[in-house]
């Protein structure tokens, strides 16, 4: 695995792209529906485009955490039944 930060830059980009594009004509459509028209259309689908991209961005960002490491996530277990 490597941690090249131009390699994890390109492929970054590869993924936050397309969906930054797509959250623009998403949002541009809806926006019509909603009833916006002209400039405003563009600005809610700008907006709607950054918001896409930057949460892709931070699923990408996130930390994988190796298997051999202790998560915090809690650990339940089933309670046992005394009665029976």
């Amino acid at each position: 695995m490597t941690r090249s930060t131009v390699v994890r830059l390109g492929v970054a980009l590869a993924f936050i792209a397309p969906a930054a594009f797509a959250g623009y004509h998403l949002v541009f459509g809806l926006s019509h529906i909603g009833g916006a028209h002209g400039v405003w259309q563009h600005i809610f689908a700008g907006i709607g485009s950054l918001a896409i991209g930057v949460a892709a961005l931070m699923r990408l960002a996130a930390p994988i955490i190796p298997p051999d490491r202790p998560t915090r996530t809690a650990h339940f277990t089933r309670p046992t039944d005394s009665h029976a």
